[in-house]
């Protein structure tokens, strides 16, 4: 079973860069990192061994909250050599006591340097080994995706059945709605929690959403962004919308319009470019909107 990961190097995760870690801190921060979730848009993703993945993203974590911890500690103490606001006799009491100050917050430095470089080197330990592996799992990658390509019109496509909340305009209370998402399991993960299905020809995708709308008209579908990508590439960069009717022949239908249901700000689907509306992923770079206007 294979997990889809985002890596990036450690040093570019936007941890807090201190000196107190030391020269070997800085070694470690040029090795590469898996995150659940991406953090900055350098962000790579790879399908990779769902237990690799879930150890190379744990150690990223407890990396990340023991930097930010330390680095919150260290801020601290350098705030003890910040002189009192105003004069008078606390200027003159701190300036007495300045050099039991100064000692003090050099020796709490020096117990966060080890404490800084002791979690470096626990990433180090723990998820070194994605360094050496990511041109292997990068070629492996590129192999996957020219193979799925080559056979878009086969038994690779997946779709997951999940819901976010919605609001009525004017309802006091927010309700479930449904959507459908669309991916090829060997280019990505399915991010959502849900009735999930794979090994599908397009067909049987299209079925599967008719089947959906049978029992809730309103179900939208988004695309998986790697898998959007690939069947735009495979289609000249046309949209996935057309290249997925020049795939199947036909386009995927949009639900029925529902004006008093957000977000359709312009009051139709078709005011917001055909069924493409506003992203439902901004912020979520795996994730690309289609046949909604729009999402929770």
């Amino acid at each position: 079973m294979r997990a889809g990961v985002h890596v990036i190097r450690l040093g570019d995760v936007g941890l807090p860069l201190s000196e107190a870690a030391g020269p070997e801190a800085g070694e470690i921060r040029g090795l590469w990192c898996a995150l659940r979730r991406p953090r900055e848009f350098r962000c790579e993703y790879l399908l990779v061994p769902a237990a690799d993945a879930e150890r190379w993203c744990d150690a990223t974590e407890r990396v990340l909250h023991a930097l930010h911890v330390a680095y919150a500690a260290e801020c601290e103490a350098d705030d003890l050599l910040e002189p009192p606001r105003g004069g008078g006799w606390r200027r003159i009491a701190w300036r007495a006591r300045r050099p039991w100050i100064r000692a003090r917050r050099d020796a709490a430095v020096e117990r966060l340097r080890g404490e800084m470089l002791g979690a470096y080197r626990e990433f180090r330990d723990r998820a070194g080994d994605l360094t050496e592996r990511l041109p292997a799992e990068r070629e492996r990658h590129a192999h996957e995706r020219e193979t799925a390509l080559a056979g878009l019109d086969g038994a690779v496509w997946g779709c997951t059945e999940y819901e976010v909340r919605g609001q009525v305009l004017g309802a006091p209370a927010a309700y479930m709605r449904p959507r459908f998402h669309i991916f090829v399991p060997v280019l990505e993960d399915s991010p959502y929690d849900g009735a999930t299905r794979t090994g599908l020809p397009p067909g049987d995708v299209r079925a599967a959403l008719d089947a959906a709308r049978a029992r809730d008209p309103e179900v939208q579908y988004t695309w998986g962004r790697g898998s959007a990508e690939a069947l735009s590439e495979w289609a000249g960069r046309d949209s996935p919308e057309e290249a997925w009717r020049r795939l199947t022949g036909a386009r995927l239908p949009l639900p029925p319009r529902r004006p008093d249901r957000l977000p359709w700000p312009h009051g139709s689907q078709e005011s917001a470019g055909g069924g493409h509306g506003p992203s439902s992923t901004y912020g979520n770079p795996g994730v690309t909107d289609g046949g909604a206007g729009g999402t929770f």
